[in-house]
């Protein structure tokens, strides 16, 4: 039997609301030779009712249940027989010309991984709004070092948008078949599974094949578990249902500081990693400096969800006080700027209030409902990702 060039994996888990436009943005691509492979870790049977609703003979699915997020990940990989593996979170979309943009990239420059940056839809919100990322379509090939050093010297989102994460990128089998032929075993292990395969691409491969065109809309911030975790919603339970871990303190047990922040398990699945490997990823030691402006980064983003970081903040300011002081004023800079007077310190201590309480969305929202004050310029208000999509095509 032929294989086709591309595997599109969709795993889901109790979002038949979000799965159909997932499955459609890839059956309207451009370049026809795929299969999609829907792996359905629903609770009912909602997702196989959406999954009926397509009837293309490229859609194939399989019923798991009761797999963690990682583990059914891992599974939607093991069936995949393309050239290329490509995941697709059931809450994202493909645009229409993703897959002849990276067949196109391929032929140019063969190599075993690829990246892109993403679009955002931001449900968040009200009205939801398209962020739209970078868009030269140049081509870059990076070497995994640079990417590296990228992810442990850079803000996070400046990194994500080269870092090969499972959201973001393309595998070739052959390089999943030498990944999962090393010592970890598997493609998506835990906890955080787009961050772990991104770290074993780069450990496995020497180059990442970087198109500098959005070629996905990760398509929702409220469906979401980092924004659960993150607003301590998730329970311990929840943890080792979705993610395979005991608790919230396992998911930060290597860090220089506990917390939950992205930035506590995802670096710790990187040391993790790095103890389990050696290899590339021993280069590249976390620094502390920089863990604990990734975490502060992440206090803020917290704040304006709403989510109490009063324990995080007080193991921050120990933390960077164990420092020396050219550390402190590093980390403070870069995280809080040019000390302000004591009157702005105030104001800015109001706003955080403000934050929490939601005032300021509520004002953006309310303001924009009456007409005072348009969307911010560069924004693009769409009801869902895939009606954005279809109507970017429409553009171009």
């Amino acid at each position: 039997m032929k294989h086709p060039f591309f595997s599109v994996i969709i795993p889901t888990k109790n979002r038949c609301e979000l799965v159909g436009r997932a499955i459609q943005s890839v059956l309207l691509q451009t370049d026809p030779d795929f299969e999609v492979v829907l792996v359905d870790n629903d609770d009912s049977n909602a997702t196989h009712a959406a999954h009926a609703l397509h009837s293309d003979a490229r859609l194939r699915y399989f019923r798991t249940g009761g797999l963690t997020m990682p583990d059914n990940w891992e599974f939607g990989y093991t069936q995949a027989t393309g050239e290329y593996f490509l995941l697709l979170e059931d809450k994202s979309v493909l645009k229409p010309r993703a897959l002849a943009t990276i067949r196109a990239a391929l032929a140019i420059h063969p190599c075993g991984v690829v990246s892109w940056p993403q679009d955002l839809f931001n449900d968040l919100r009200s009205p939801p709004v398209v962020l739209r990322g970078s868009r030269s379509g140049d081509l870059n090939l990076l070497t995994s070092d640079e990417v590296l050093e990228l992810m442990l010297s850079r803000p996070r989102g400046e990194a994500e948008t080269k870092l090969p994460r499972g959201l973001n990128s393309a595998i070739s089998r052959d390089l999943a078949h030498k990944i999962r032929s090393g010592p970890v075993g598997r493609l998506c292990p835990p906890v955080a599974p787009d961050f772990t395969f991104a770290f074993l691409q780069l450990t496995h491969s020497d180059q990442v094949l970087h198109i500098d065109d959005c070629l996905t809309v990760y398509g929702s911030c409220f469906h979401s578990l980092g924004r659960t975790n993150t607003c301590k919603q998730a329970s311990d339970a929840d943890l080792k249902k979705d993610l395979g871990v005991s608790g919230a303190e396992a998911m930060a047990d290597r860090v220089p500081i506990p917390g939950r922040l992205a930035s506590c398990w995802l670096y710790n699945d990187f040391l993790r990693l790095q103890e389990t490997l050696g290899g590339r990823l021993a280069r590249f030691p976390l620094r502390v400096e920089h863990f604990l402006k990734e975490y502060y980064r992440d206090i803020e983003h917290a704040d304006y969800m709403g989510a109490d970081t009063s324990v995080e903040r007080l193991r921050w300011s120990e933390a960077v006080s164990k420092l020396s002081e050219a550390s402190q004023r590093e980390i403070r800079l870069d995280v809080q700027g040019p000390v302000q007077p004591a009157r702005s310190l105030r104001f800015e201590a109001l706003k955080g209030v403000g934050r929490k309480l939601g005032i300021d969305r509520l004002w953006r929202a309310l303001k924009v409902r009456l007409g005072v004050k348009p969307p911010d310029d560069g924004l693009l208000t769409f009801a869902n990702p895939l009606d954005f999509v279809i109507w970017e095509a429409r553009r171009q």
